[in-house]
């Protein structure tokens, strides 16, 4: 994504969180003080509605989010199929042979975590 923008004249900055939702509250704040054109963000905040309407929707504030799903009409999504991709690598090593396989995932409130279990608990059905 850096390069990608950094080669179009556009800067980007780049925050990680580790999950930390009032980390997450303050990255945005923060940058929405220097008035960045917009945000490509993986939320841990994916239930706080008031958060996207009051930040992003109410001040036109251009956002895409990353893999975790949040029910808000007017918010752009890219979902990478994680139930999909778990599916396909868990029969893999089925395929292989492999019987003892471990799916080790984050918080179940968060809609790529939840797909990529119902996608390994589909695999070893």
């Amino acid at each position: 994504i850096q390069r990608f923008f950094t080669d179009k004249s556009f800067g980007v900055t780049i925050a990680t969180t580790n999950d930390i939702k009032e980390l997450e509250k303050k990255y945005i704040d923060e940058f929405l003080e220097k008035k960045v054109a917009g945000f490509i963000l993986v939320t841990c905040n994916s239930q706080d509605k008031e958060l996207f309407y009051g930040k992003f929707l109410r001040n036109h504030i251009p956002i895409v989010l990353l893999d975790r799903f949040v029910d808000i009409e007017n918010i752009s999504f890219l979902d990478f199929k994680n139930d999909k991709a778990v599916y396909d690598l868990v029969s893999y090593f089925l395929q292989k042979g492999k019987s003892k396989i471990c799916i080790l995932a984050g918080s179940e409130s968060f809609s790529c975590e939840t797909k990529a279990v119902s996608g390994y608990r589909k695999a070893l059905e």
